[in-house]
């Protein structure tokens, strides 16, 4: 279940990188990646994915953060938590509440931007 939770920020957070390298839109990398670093839930998915891959996160402002427990409700469901951190704050959050926020946020960006294909 931890593995699920993770590829899942993970590859959310990689639509930045998605719709950075389409061609059908004028959106860079950064342009993405800056916005998504501007919306407090795909800032910790940000931080799901790169605490993910380098363990460690080397500066103050960029958040820390990961799957810190799994608690089994019956054979087909579970409630998971995801912690976070930065050197100003951090807290506790509902893995698949966040899931739905971080899904919310693409969709906005999507409509914002005019991204036909993205999340349909």
């Amino acid at each position: 279940m931890k593995r699920d939770v993770k590829t899942f920020f993970e590859c959310c957070f990689h639509v930045a990188d998605y719709i950075g390298s389409d061609p059908t839109n004028s959106l860079t990398t950064k342009q993405v990646t800056d916005s998504v670093l501007a919306d407090p839930d795909l800032r910790i998915c940000e931080g799901i994915a790169n605490t993910s891959k380098h363990s460690v996160r080397r500066r103050s402002e960029w958040v820390t953060a990961w799957v810190d427990g799994v608690t089994k409700r019956d054979d087909e469901s579970a409630d998971v938590v995801i912690k976070w951190k930065t050197d100003q704050d951090g807290g506790e959050e509902d893995a698949l509440e966040l899931a739905k926020r971080c899904y919310t946020a693409w969709r906005s960006y999507q409509k914002a931007n005019g991204l036909k294909t993205m999340l349909s």
